[in-house]
């Protein structure tokens, strides 16, 4: 929307005029991000879980929030395996057929 002076304004997501610019939430003038998995505005970065993970923390290179990436877990979903797929995995010395 554009003002008589040639200015330009927005609605927020409140409704409420704003011409300072939206950030990612809908917010005027403010330091959204993005929106984590639970519509909460976040001001850093998503986790792999796609929680907020909040400024000054960081996501490790396994996707935990303030990690050091120094240990994560990787999850196999075996419910994705068709019913004529066969082998073996080997977990924790544990063999799973």
């Amino acid at each position: 929307m554009n003002t008589t002076a040639g200015a330009s304004v927005t609605l927020d997501r409140a409704g409420q005029c704003c011409s300072q610019g939206l950030d990612a939430c809908g917010v005027c003038g403010g330091s959204g991000l993005t929106i984590d998995f639970t519509g909460t505005c976040c001001n850093g970065a998503l986790d792999a879980s796609g929680l907020c993970c909040a400024s000054p923390h960081v996501v490790d290179d396994f996707g935990v929030c303030a990690g050091n990436s120094s240990t994560g877990v990787i999850v196999l979903d075996l419910n994705v395996l068709s019913s004529n797929v066969t082998g073996e995995l080997v977990c924790h010395g544990l063999h799973l057929r």
